[in-house]
């Protein structure tokens, strides 16, 4: 006996036909929402990265104290992990200067283009007329190379850092020493306490030599900016000048006790060292050679229009 057709069956089917879109209704079934993982990551849209503010610190340097970049470069990659968590991405722009018209060109085109943060390896004839073409903008300057001690202290212009010992630190740290002929440097390659030597070996393996003391000065200087920035999360000069030289700010330096800038001159506080004629190196703490030296107090006290001028 042949079968029947199950009526009921078809009629229900027929109906279900009628309740459902046209899609599912004897056509090819449309794609169920679940799919599978790689089609997702091929036809999602890729999710935005976050926007990082982008932060320009200016490298400006005689030819002699060019080199130093080097150093600027490292302090920079070392501290890109931590700017990008505060959202911001510092780079540099470099310049070499070999006359103040030079300069001056240099200066007209990044402030002309925003910059807030310099960072000045020039000798003390050509950091004059730098800092008096940035002494009435709201800008930060990081003095790596110049001496002078007439130019210490915030009154002769607002934000100027001196990593470079002043000209009285020279001399406390000979008088430390017992070296009055000695030379006074900012950093030995051979130091390997405090973790120093991993900071040599980087250098060496970025710039193929050995870092000298202009390096770790431009080290120190982007990698202080750096971390003000990632601080403050802003890359608003007055905010990191506020942090810098704060008296309780205390930055890493690989040389021993944490360096600061004193609040009433701007300088940095760190140990130095100072190399004999026969090449023997003592080491001068901080300490040694006081806060604020009477001739860097009595040059922040005076009107900035007058006295900042060499010394």
């Amino acid at each position: 006996m042949s079968e029947q057709p199950n009526v009921a069956a078809l009629c229900a089917g027929q109906i279900l036909a009628l309740l459902l879109p046209a899609d599912r209704a004897g056509a090819p079934p449309v794609r169920d929402l679940a799919v599978s993982t790689a089609e997702a990551a091929t036809e999602a849209p890729v999710l935005a990265q976050p926007q990082l503010q982008p932060v320009d610190i200016v490298f400006i340097a005689d030819p002699v104290h060019e080199p130093a970049l080097a150093g600027a470069r490292l302090g920079l990659e070392d501290s890109r992990r931590s700017t990008r968590v505060a959202g911001l991405a510092p780079s540099l722009r470099d310049f070499t200067v070999p006359d103040a018209p030079t300069l001056g060109a240099a200066l007209s085109t990044t402030l002309g283009d925003g910059a807030g943060f310099f960072v000045l390896a020039l000798s003390d004839e050509l950091l004059n007329p730098a800092l008096d073409q940035l002494s009435e903008r709201d800008v930060l300057v990081m003095n790596l190379a110049a001496a002078a001690d007439g130019r210490r202290g915030p009154p002769c212009v607002g934000g100027a850092f001196h990593i470079a010992p002043s000209l009285a630190q020279r001399e406390a740290a000979r008088r430390a020493a017992g070296m009055p002929d000695g030379e006074v440097l900012l950093w030995v390659p051979g130091l390997q306490r405090y973790a120093a030597g991993q900071l040599t070996s980087r250098f060496l393996t970025e710039a193929g030599r050995s870092m000298r003391s202009e390096d770790w000065a431009a080290w120190f200087a982007v990698g202080a900016l750096a971390r003000a920035l990632a601080v403050e999360r802003t890359a608003d000069p007055g905010a990191v000048r506020a942090w810098l030289g704060a008296d309780t700010t205390r930055l890493h330096n690989y040389k021993g006790a944490a360096s600061h800038f004193d609040p009433s001159t701007y300088q940095l506080q760190q140990p130095l060292f100072v190399r004999a004629g026969d090449g023997s190196i003592a080491t001068v703490p901080a300490e040694a050679l006081g806060e604020a030296p009477a001739a860097l107090a009595s040059a922040s006290t005076r009107p900035a229009a007058a006295s900042c001028a060499p010394r």
